[in-house]
């Protein structure tokens, strides 16, 4: 797991994360669902890389089988990437941390935490 460098530091309230090896996340929009790559993945937010382009929707759905349903909103938007930023209960934040991890280290054992 590497930190991501293009960014201020200064200006984040969390550190961004790299995954260890290509992950996959469902991302849906709409009535659709899409497949993407995590590029980076914070507590605020995450970027993605995109195989197709989204519709304007203001609120996004990301799906991941053993974190649950995150729910967000763009905050920008490149030409094959997408950066969302989470609308994250204070109470979702474990869950949120548990699933972070599995994203970026997915061999890793969270029983043991």
């Amino acid at each position: 797991m590497k930190q991501a460098s293009r960014h201020d530091p200064e200006r984040r309230c969390y550190s961004r994360l790299v995954p260890d090896s290509p992950t996959s996340i469902c991302l849906r929009a709409g009535e659709r669902n899409y497949d993407c790559q995590v590029e980076d993945i914070s507590l605020s937010g995450i970027k993605l890389r995109l195989t197709s382009k989204l519709p304007a929707d203001d609120r996004l759905f990301l799906e991941h089988k053993a974190g649950g349903t995150f729910v967000g909103r763009p905050v920008w938007r490149g030409q094959d990437t997408l950066g969302i930023a989470f609308e994250l209960p204070e109470k979702d934040l474990e869950r949120a941390l548990q699933c972070i991890s599995i994203l970026v280290n997915p061999d890793l054992d969270l029983t043991v935490l």
